[in-house]
């Protein structure tokens, strides 16, 4: 079977995997926080900015941990 290409994500769900099943949120491609620094190529590339959904501490744990690795990130609708 072949692989479809990796669309890089431009907003970004830092919840859980449960949460973000349960409560979508259009748009937003769900990479963990505890996954993210594995999985970084799902990203775009490292000068573009990526926004994370603004939910609560996990999504400033998120930007802080992009940020803190060269990654320019800010909260949605910020």
């Amino acid at each position: 079977m072949a692989r479809l290409p990796l669309i890089p994500c431009r907003l970004l769900d830092p919840r859980p995997e449960r949460k973000a099943r349960r409560r979508p949120i259009a748009e937003a491609v769900n990479i963990p926080l505890r996954e993210l620094a594995l999985r970084t190529h799902e990203l775009p590339p490292p000068e573009e900015q990526v926004a994370v959904t603004a939910i609560g501490p996990v999504a400033e744990s998120a930007v802080a941990w992009l940020t803190g690795h060269r990654r320019p990130a800010r909260l949605a609708g910020r």
